[in-house]
């Protein structure tokens, strides 16, 4: 679905749901995005992110980008932090939310939900411009980095360890 087919009705929102966390308590929650529908995981509860960490983390990330009216966000990655944080920027109504990843369930399940997708197995040469194409030349206006920091390790950390 492009981004010009998806319905964007904004006097649906009020002017005071705009900018303000959802008073919802989320302590006891597990995340939809990971727990089994039937409910019985057979598994340790500490397997699955629960809401109260994601919700907050995700809001976070979405106030810290400063996103202008009108403006663009990239979100580096679509595991549950950046698939959260896509559809936080959706309630704020962002106008253009783009993701970015590499595995199919991820850009499968932001589609739907008129979130622009790049894949970066298909885009890893061009990323540039191919973000510069869906921002009409410009890039975007902010982006979230929500890889997490055990993506990778610096290599100062790397060699820290190494002298134990």
């Amino acid at each position: 679905m492009s981004a010009a087919e998806c319905p964007r009705d904004h006097s649906t929102r009020s002017a005071s749901s705009r900018g303000t966390p959802p008073s919802v308590s989320t302590a006891c929650l597990v995340s939809p995005l990971l727990a089994p529908a039937s409910g019985n995981h057979g598994g340790p509860d500490d397997r699955f992110i629960y809401l109260s960490d994601l919700l907050p983390t995700a809001w976070q990330a979405v106030e810290y980008a400063g996103v202008p009216h009108g403006g663009s966000l990239l979100i580096l990655d679509l595991r549950p932090i950046g698939d959260m944080a896509s559809r936080i920027a959706q309630q704020k109504w962002i106008d253009e939310i783009i993701g970015m990843d590499l595995v199919d369930e991820r850009l499968t399940r932001a589609r739907p939900r008129c979130i622009q997708v790049i894949d970066l197995r298909d885009d890893e040469d061009d990323l540039a411009d191919v973000v510069r194409g869906l921002t009409d030349g410009r890039g975007p206006d902010s982006v979230i980095d929500a890889v997490g920091m055990e993506a990778h390790v610096p290599p100062a950390s790397r060699s820290a360890r190494a002298q134990r």
